[in-house]
């Protein structure tokens, strides 16, 4: 009976004192329940983007371009489709990539993958899609507890003392769909420059990995997949480091991607970029609408051939 007795007043001890212990953490800052809920959401996104579910009919592969540029639900409400962002960063036009958006479409039906290209998409470093493999490589069993119980397992575990305030002019919220609404409290359009430069003094487009998209693009054309691609928007300036290191913008690239099959997707006009890269969440919401507009008329263009 002692010995119950001592148990008990063993676990209502552990009770107070993590109690104490969460009760300081969260009046002294150390951490907070809204930094608990981001890291999660954050967490669950990745994993619900790197989890198949053979169920969508449209998906948008690229980089951080476009998880941060394209809200997959305002295409599948004007389309009346379900979708599915697939950006991860400095994701690059390869297998990885390619095979998790065959994964997530349904097996029938009108299916559709829109591409967004950038130049360092096409670079030999990003096609080896590290960020998505560090998701799609975790058991499946790990990627569900994340998805079911992610802020469970921060608040009672190591991770919760490794979160911090972060940066505060970032604005980030995260959807399960893929998509990341951005924005700086401060906006600095010439931010980019600096990393994208010493990026493309390392990386450079590679024909390899246009090829292997070429015959991807055709392989999808035959399986009766219907293939988009755009270019994201970004500052001039930038625009002007990348095709002045790459020739990306005044390339024949394009016309290779039509040629095989795939419909470019025009996007013209002034945008707003928080970082020179990226598009503000406003923006993103314009770029969305953007594409839901092109793919709609293609697909009536298409059934009214028929």
């Amino acid at each position: 009976m002692s010995a119950l007795k001592n148990i008990k007043f063993i676990l209502l001890l552990s009770i107070i004192l993590t109690g104490v212990m969460y009760l300081y953490l969260f009046s002294r800052g150390v951490v907070s329940v809204e930094n608990i809920i981001v890291e999660a959401r954050s967490r669950q996104m990745w994993a619900a983007k790197s989890t198949p579910t053979k169920d969508k009919d449209f998906v948008v592969i690229g980089d951080s371009r476009i998880y941060r540029g394209v809200d997959t639900e305002i295409i599948s409400s004007y389309l009346d489709m379900n979708g599915m962002n697939l950006g991860f960063s400095s994701a690059g036009m390869s297998s990885p990539l390619f095979d998790l958006a065959e994964s997530f479409l349904r097996s029938n039906g009108e299916r559709i993958i829109i591409i967004g290209l950038t130049a360092n998409s096409l670079t030999e470093e990003s096609a080896k899609n590290l960020h998505l493999k560090e998701w799609t490589l975790k058991p499946t069993i790990d990627r569900f507890a994340i998805l079911c119980c992610e802020s469970f397992m921060i608040l009672t575990g190591p991770k919760l003392f490794e979160l911090n305030n972060g940066d505060k002019n970032y604005l980030q919220t995260y959807h399960l769909n893929g998509f990341v609404a951005s924005d700086y409290q401060v906006r600095n359009s010439r931010e980019a420059i600096k990393s994208y430069k010493e990026t493309f003094e390392k990386n450079h487009i590679s024909g390899h990995v246009i090829e292997g998209l070429l015959d991807r693009i055709k392989k999808w054309k035959n399986e009766k997949i219907e293939v988009y691609f755009f270019v994201p928007p970004i500052s001039k300036d930038l625009w002007d480091v990348e095709e002045k290191q790459t020739g990306f913008y005044s390339s024949n690239i394009f016309k290779l991607l039509s040629d095989a099959g795939a419909m470019q997707i025009p996007v013209e006009g002034e945008w707003t970029s928080y970082d020179g890269s990226h598009l503000t969440a406003g923006d993103a919401v314009r770029l969305s609408r953007v594409l839901a507009e092109a793919v709609g008329r293609r697909s009536k263009e298409t059934m009214t051939s028929k």
